[in-house]
């Protein structure tokens, strides 16, 4: 038994000895020399920030036009992509004891122009110093003599989306 132990084990050596000198060795099928190409991908995902003016504030009552802040959008999105903003929603201003009142209209404006949407290329979100846009509430000129007193709320929603 010790006789088979000591063969078995011979073996297995030998086998083990020739795994670790075994040698892998690369031919050519040719003379020419041969050009490979390895291609190597990235991916670098779209991604910007958008200011909107939306934080509360107060609206002075006998005033026309009122600045609510500035709309810019800077980031880096895909070359030939844009970015429009636009207004979603507007609520009129309304009384919380008078839901059902028409309440106060506004236009959002910008330049003196009622805001509908804005446009910004790749190259603009890019920019170091992103386009942005000043943008107003405007009241017809007796709105507020119209209204009741009491506590109004309304609101704007903005909408991004990428072309």
């Amino acid at each position: 038994m010790k006789k088979v132990n000591k063969i078995i084990t011979l073996c297995m050596a030998l086998a083990m000895y020739s795994m670790a000198t075994c040698h892998v060795y690369a031919t050519e099928t040719d003379s020419d020399d041969q050009e490979r190409t390895m291609t190597l991908n990235a991916t670098i995902p779209s991604s910007y920030e958008l200011s909107i003016p939306i934080t509360d504030m107060n609206i002075d009552y006998d005033q026309q036009t009122q600045q609510i802040g500035t709309l810019s959008v800077q980031g880096n999105i895909e070359a030939g992509k844009s970015v429009t903003v636009s207004v979603k929603e507007k609520k009129n201003f309304k009384t919380s004891s008078n839901p059902s009142d028409i309440g106060i209209p506004f236009k959002v404006t910008k330049d003196g122009t009622e805001f509908q949407n804005e446009e910004w290329s790749a190259e603009e979100i890019k920019d170091a110093t992103p386009k942005s846009l000043s943008l107003f509430l405007e009241f017809e000129e007796d709105a507020w003599k119209m209204a009741h007193s009491g506590e109004y709320t309304g609101s704007v929603v903005f909408l991004a989306e990428m072309n």
